[in-house]
Parts: C-alpha cells; sequence; structure tokens
C-alpha cells in the first residue's frame, strides 16, 4: 500500500520526576508497623497483581526478607481475579515473568483459584476470597495507585480494588463485572468494606509511579487507612501520568500492547477511548486512528484492548492467545475491547492505512508514534504536531527517517 508519509521528527518528553532512590530500603520502612501488628511465627500471604508494576520483584523480595526478619513464614499468591487464563499455572507465569518464583523469592508462592465464600455486601453481591489468603494469619496486598481504565470515581486501581477483584479471583471478578462498568465504581468499595472486615488483611503497600516508569511513592496503610487514605494517593497518580502533547491527534502509531502496559492494553486515560456501552468517551485527546503493531512480551499473548485500535499487523494476529484473551474479555463483559481490527501483513501497510483512512493529507497527518500508553518519555511526531510539543516545552530532537526494514516492520523505539 504506497503512500507518502509525512515527515517525522524525535521528541523527548518532560514530566514532573520524582522517585524513591533506596526501593528495597523504604518498602523494609513502610511495611515495618504493618507487619507488627503479627506475631512470630504466624503465616503472611502478601498478594501481588498481574500489572507490569515497576521494581515488583524487588518490592516482592524486600517485603519477603522484612517478613523473615521479624521471624513471621511469608508466602507469595497471585491476586489477579481472572487473568492468566484464571488457572493456576497461568497466574503462577504471569509472576514468574516478573522475576517472581519460588527460587529467586525463596518463599512458596501458592497459585490456588480456590476461593471461600464471606456472605454479601449491603446490595447483596456475594463475597469471595481466595482461599489460601483466608487461610493465612495475615494478608498483606501490594498494587500501584493509578486511575483505572474503565471507570473514574474515589477509588480506582489500587488496594481498595486488589482487596475485591485481586483476592476474590475470578469469582469476585465475575460478580462485580456482572455490573458493568457503573459496578465497578459502586459495587467495589462496598465488597471491600466485607472483605477488609472479615478477611485476614492487616494492610497493604501503596506504590504510585511517576511518567517514566519509576517508583514516585512507596507508601505503607494499615487496614484501616486503606479506604481513607487512598484517595489522596490516586489524586497524586493523576498529576504524575503522563499525557500525549496533542489533544486532538489524526494518528496514532503505538508499538506494542499488553496487560503489563495497561489493564485495558492501552491506557484508555491516554489515548481518549473507553468503548464501554453507555459510557461516555473522553473529550480529549480525540484520535482519528489508532494502529498497533506488537503486543508486549510479557503480555503472554493476551490481547486484552486489542478492538481500542482500528487497525493492526498479521504479527499481532499470530501472537494472540485467544482463551486467555477470551476468559479475560467475557469476565470484564467489555466485548467492544476483544474485537479484532483491521490488520495488514506489516507495519508498513498498516501506518499507511492508518493515514490513508485519517481523511487528511499526508504532509498534513498529526501522527504520533510511542512505544506504548506506558513509555511516553520518547515518541516520534509529525511536522503538524511541532507547534504543540513546543507549547509544552518538550525537547525537539530533530528530524529522522520512519527506517522500515525489508519487511516492511520498523525498529523498536
Amino acid at each position: 500500500m504506497s503512500l507518502q508519509l509525512p515527515l517525522i521528527y524525535k521528541v523527548k518528553a518532560k514530566f514532573p520526576r520524582p522517585r524513591v532512590e533506596q526501593v528495597s530500603e523504604t518498602v523494609a520502612q513502610e511495611s515495618e508497623r504493618i507487619l507488627r501488628t503479627m506475631r512470630p511465627g504466624q503465616r503472611l500471604g502478601i498478594a501481588i497483581g498481574s500489572r507490569g508494576i515497576t521494581d515488583i520483584a524487588i518490592v516482592a523480595k524486600a517485603l519477603v526478607e522484612k517478613a523473615k526478619a521479624m521471624d513471621l513464614k511469608p508466602f507469595l499468591f497471585p491476586a489477579m481475579g481472572s487473568h492468566g487464563n484464571a488457572t493456576a499455572k497461568g497466574q503462577a507465569d504471569i509472576l514468574a515473568s516478573f522475576g517472581i518464583t519460588e527460587e529467586s523469592m525463596g518463599v512458596p508462592i501458592l497459585p490456588d483459584m480456590d476461593t471461600v465464600s464471606l456472605g454479601q455486601s449491603k446490595s447483596g453481591v456475594p463475597v469471595y476470597v481466595a482461599k489460601v489468603a483466608m487461610e493465612a494469619d495475615g494478608v498483606l496486598m501490594v498494587n500501584r495507585v493509578k486511575l483505572h481504565t474503565d471507570f473514574h470515581g474515589r477509588w480506582e486501581s489500587g488496594l481498595v480494588k486488589m482487596s475485591v477483584i485481586g483476592l476474590g479471583k475470578q469469582a469476585q471478578a465475575i460478580e462485580i463485572h456482572n455490573y458493568g462498568t457503573l459496578g465497578l465504581r459502586d459495587k467495589i468499595p462496598e465488597v471491600a468494606e466485607v472483605t477488609m472486615a472479615k478477611a485476614p488483611i492487616i494492610g497493604g503497600i501503596a506504590l504510585v509511579e511517576n511518567a517514566y516508569k519509576e517508583l514516585a511513592i512507596i507508601k505503607g496503610l494499615l487496614n484501616h487507612e486503606i479506604m481513607a487514605k487512598e484517595p489522596v494517593l490516586l489524586e497524586r497518580a493523576r498529576e504524575l501520568m503522563p499525557y500525549l502533547p496533542c489533544p486532538q491527534l489524526d494518528v496514532l502509531i503505538v508499538d506494542e500492547l499488553g496487560k503489563d502496559v495497561s489493564g485495558a492494553g492501552l491506557d484508555t486515560n491516554i489515548i481518549g477511548r473507553m468503548y464501554l456501552f453507555g459510557m461516555e468517551e473522553p473529550k480529549q485527546p480525540k484520535i482519528t486512528r489508532i494502529a498497533v503493531l506488537d503486543l508486549t512480551e510479557k503480555t503472554q499473548g493476551n490481547a486484552a484492548g486489542i478492538g481500542l485500535a482500528d487497525i493492526t499487523t498479521q504479527r499481532v494476529v499470530d501472537k494472540i492467545d485467544y482463551p486467555t484473551t477470551h476468559t479475560n474479555i467475557v469476565t470484564s463483559t467489555f466485548l467492544l475491547r476483544g474485537k479484532l481490527p483491521v490488520h495488514f501483513a506489516n507495519d508498513e501497510e498498516a501506518v499507511a492505512a492508518a493515514i490513508r483512512t485519517a481523511y487528511v493529507q499526508p504532509h498534513e497527518c498529526r501522527l504520533l508514534r510511542i512505544k506504548s500508553t506506558a513509555y511516553l518519555e520518547k515518541m516520534l511526531v509529525s511536522e503538524a504536531c511541532l507547534p504543540d510539543v513546543k507549547d509544552l516545552g518538550w525537547e525537539v530532537v530533530g528530524r529522522t527517517h520512519w527506517g522500515f526494514d525489508q519487511h516492511g516492520n520498523l525498529p523498536k523505539l
């Protein structure tokens, strides 16, 4: 598909960059008062999610070592709803992809999917918690606090959500998602009240990342502090999150999509698309065409969110693990996000199709190319986007070339 392409320039974004310099030491300090609520010899379950959190293996290892130093008996377990095809092996494999294994951590990993019932929430939602969590003397949750990709409210992605959909495995994920997106916003907090009261949750380690995928905040919260203090961390996460330089784009080229990038594969807060039945779309950015060129290695074939794109490549289609993807999509009920876009043989054809169908002449095309919605420090921008970039004070490094190889594919950013 031959088509003239716009001139492109390398750009380096400038976002606020607070960061934790000593991750292990900070984790140990923040967890100490939480772990002191337990007695020596007791079993501590450390709950880890499926998101690609920066330094998560370092955080997990620091918690294990701190727990051992306080004469506790720690073990790790996945708290990730239906991810990993809702199987114990699949969820253990996700942890392993983060470097979290029994060998690396020096403690057992218990990925069983069995749950026990804790009754109902105040509106009648059945409440489930992982059996391995209920058999522990204490549970310490570890999760990133950030804006959710499906809804907005006082609590979004974080410890509150993990206490429900994470600890509740697929059983709880199904119950919550049965209520749709408003159910996520309204039902998660009321179910969390039950799990916080009846499960042996002693607290959590809340992590906030900056726009450069570095840990900006590590905060230990006791059980009774989580509901009250997480909203403050969420607002800080909002302030630190990256963004695209243009409120309106003709074409966005995304090198990689994956569950390690975002729960939605592509962060809906970055691309301005929700694609959820009955939900209003974000006002900006407005993007005419989105093309996704590949999947991340760590997503392990889970292409949930590919339906947010308009165009993709045969490479993506060939890499999709359909059972895993469909389990995730059906559990969420967000079917639009699981639809396959129009796909092309290589990157060059996909890019050309995106530009051709964007209702604009190539030299006027407002185009961005990014590695993923989680990595926006460096990007390529078309000439038409340069005024917006310069208004932000970002650095224009210089003009570059598209660089398609003999197979019509682009080098990774």
